[in-house]
């Protein structure tokens, strides 16, 4: 199958397009972060137990990816500004709907169909770079937009756990009106553009290729990042609960949540480039030995202290390998379908979330460590198929 190759002497189409996207992007995801923390807890207080927070985690995992590709598809087709806007604005009116007087397992439903509408945003989202970003400098790109996700991330928690003092309702309301107003920069978002830096590799006869092949092209990639969202999962779903039993209170959650966030928002803002130097595969090897060290470690720790320095050491390492992953998928999608690309590799993952919460909200009501243990064992298992697949599947030198 034909490869991406990288022209690297374009200018970017719109070099106002990225900052507009990591100012809205920002803002959605300090909405987000006002909320993700603290639903655990919410369930608690429901009367739910881990295996309703595994499953409504798995819920949502699973509607984000039911939205994904066909949030891509209509970014290919119509443009991605509409899909972001429109998608952005329903899923702020959905946080209200948690707060219903309904059964605690009707949560599992609302969570997917709060979801659903969330994972039309994220192929779009990312496209904008695509399409506005030269394929060189893309790692520095979404090395800034991982950023702005981190800050908001950084922010909401902390902020979070204030209003959680005075009532956990009062996050969901305030979820809904930050990401109401994140719609507001992203209406500046410029119309879609041709994306004239990618091209199709010599020999090729230009024709779009199938989905399977696009997949074929982005598994060691998948295998790489993979693990890092696994991670992500068992930090949503069980690691706070894990936490709140070594004594920490609503704020310490929230310091807890946040400090994942912190090193990605430094690094994303003073070296950027970080992604783009190391290249992916350095960046995995780097992110997935030490959360495999990291899955060892958590449950022997018990003090709150460590805890949250052991979260902001797993902000440091994995950083890397989330912004070269995501610029490599970009470089491979093909012409005109690079939303289609952006969504695969996004459902793929968004598999190994929900597949990542069932199992840890299972086995840490066995055993806590269980559930930590299946970091280690996805992030090598991750690291070695990576590794394999790219000997396969690496496009020709450009």
């Amino acid at each position: 199958s034909a490869h991406v190759r990288v022209s690297r002497g374009t200018p970017d189409a719109d070099p106002l397009a990225l900052w507009t996207l990591v100012a809205g992007n920002g803002v959605r995801w300090l909405g987000i972060g006002f909320f993700v923390p603290f639903l655990p807890l919410f369930i608690g207080g429901r009367g739910g137990g881990a295996g309703l927070v595994g499953m409504v985690f798995a819920a949502r995992l699973a509607g984000s990816a039911l939205g994904q590709y066909p949030g891509g598809w209509l970014s290919d087709r119509w443009g991605s500004r509409p899909v972001v806007v429109v998608s952005l604005g329903l899923f702020a009116l959905g946080f209200p709907m948690y707060l219903l007087p309904i059964p605690s397992l009707a949560l599992v439903g609302i969570g997917f169909a709060h979801s659903l509408v969330s994972g039309l945003y994220e192929p779009a989202a990312r496209s904008v770079l695509a399409e506005q970003v030269d394929p060189a400098r893309r790692g520095r790109a979404y090395s800034r937009l991982q950023a702005s996700t981190e800050a908001g991330l950084l922010l909401g928690p902390a902020a979070g756990g204030l209003a959680a003092n005075l009532s956990l309702a009062v996050v969901f309301w305030a979820a809904a009106g930050i990401c109401l107003a994140a719609t507001l920069p992203l209406l500046r978002l410029p119309g879609r553009t041709r994306s004239e830096p990618v091209v199709p590799a010599a020999g090729s006869e230009g024709i779009p290729a199938p989905a399977p092949t696009v997949l074929r092209r982005m598994l060691p990639l998948i295998a790489f990042v993979g693990p890092v969202f696994w991670m992500f999962a068992v930090l949503n779903t069980v690691s706070i609960l894990y936490v709140q039993s070594r004594g920490a209170g609503p704020a310490q959650v929230g310091v807890y949540y946040a400090a994942f966030s912190m090193p990605v928002v430094v690094l994303g803002a003073v070296w950027p480039g970080l992604p783009d130097r190391l290249g992916y595969v350095r960046a995995a090897a780097l992110a997935l030995l030490s959360l495999a060290v990291t899955g060892i470690l958590f449950p022997l720790l018990t003090s709150v202290t460590l805890l949250i320095g052991l979260s902001f050491a797993m902000g440091v390492v994995t950083m890397p390998i989330l912004s070269a992953g995501w610029a490599e998928i970009s470089r491979r999608a093909p012409p005109g379908g690079q939303g289609r690309a952006q969504a695969l590799g996004l459902i793929s993952i968004t598999a190994l979330q929900a597949a990542a919460s069932l199992v840890s909200g299972a086995t840490y009501q066995v055993r806590p460590a269980l559930a930590f243990w299946t970091i280690t064992a996805v992030s090598l298992t991750g690291l070695a198929a990576g590794l394999a697949l790219d000997r396969w599947h690496a496009p020709p030198p450009s």
